[in-house]
């Protein structure tokens, strides 16, 4: 497994798994916790072509984290791409691009140092990598985060002033 590869944890109580992602060959394989084994058959591995249509293996910045009953995933390798896993119908779709402009005003993709998080308040995270200090933001269904207050579907891209952080490790 390479850079870029990720594992995710399902959260299922009555049936647990582990979704192992395998970067630059785009495989992906489940294991179930409860029985001790790996599923015989292989899942359908995320996609090469994006919606920009050119061929792109998931490298470096390749990240994933769980949201309800989705996987989302970021790419890496220097690209903009975010996918959605459905493992109740073993499909991908790709979501949003993750824009290539952020608070520096530079034209940056993610790359090594990239990750994404889940809430259990229906959001996701992520860090674009690539030598930014880029925060990102998304809450499934297209409603983007904003300093001002409005609404506009995407991703995040507007700068938010943050008086007091706290950061709690269980």
């Amino acid at each position: 497994y390479d850079k870029g590869s990720w594992l995710v944890y399902d959260g299922d109580t009555a049936s647990p798994k582990l979704y192992a992602h395998k970067a630059k060959y785009h495989e992906l394989f489940c294991y179930d916790i409860q029985k001790d084994s790996w599923q015989a058959t292989q899942l359908s591995g995320m996609p090469f072509i994006g919606q920009l249509g050119k061929k792109k293996k998931s490298k470096d910045g390749g990240s994933a984290a769980l949201l309800g009953s989705q996987v989302y995933a970021l790419k890496g390798g220097n690209t903009q791409e975010f996918w959605r896993y459905d493992p109740q119908n073993d499909s991908w779709r790709e979501s949003d691009t993750m824009p290539q402009v952020g608070t520096n005003l530079k034209k940056k993709k993610v790359k090594a140092g990239a990750d994404i998080a889940a809430t259990n308040t229906d959001f996701l995270y992520a860090l674009k990598g690539n030598k930014t200090q880029e925060f990102w933001a998304y809450l499934p269904g297209g409603l983007r985060l904003t300093a001002n207050g409005s609404q506009p579907a995407g991703v995040m891209a507007n700068r938010s002033t943050v008086s007091d952080i706290r950061l709690s490790i269980a």
